[in-house]
C-alpha cells in the first residue's frame, strides 16, 4: 500500500528509519506518530540538514541517532520552554 501525500509515513524520514536498528526506529516512530496525531497534515521533509516533520511550510520536528544517544530536536520555541528546568 502506498502512502497518501502529505502523510508522515512517506517521504526522507521513513527512508532514514528504515535504516536503523528497529528498536531504535520503534522509538523514532512512536515520535512522529504522536506528532502526526497531534499536527495532521504534517509532512516528511528535510529539517535542518535532517529528515524530519514539516507542519505548513515550517520545520516541526527531527529526530537523529548519534554515536552517543538518540535525539528528538523540536523545532519550537514553545515546547522547548515546556520542558525547561
Amino acid at each position: 500500500m502506498t502512502p497518501e501525500r502529505g502523510s508522515a509515513q512517506a517521504g526522507p524520514l521513513s527512508a532514514y528509519l528504515d535504516e536503523l536498528d528497529p528498536a531504535v526506529a520503534a522509538v523514532f516512530r512512536a515520535i512522529v506518530e504522536r506528532a502526526e496525531t497531534l499536527a495532521p497534515g504534517v509532512e516528511q521533509g528535510r529539517t535542518y540538514g535532517m529528515a524530519g516533520l514539516v507542519y505548513r511550510g515550517r520545520p516541526l520536528l527531527s529526530v537523529r541517532q548519534t554515536r552517543e544517544h538518540l535525539g528528538y530536536y523540536p523545532f519550537s520555541a514553545a515546547v522547548v520552554e515546556s520542558v525547561a528546568s
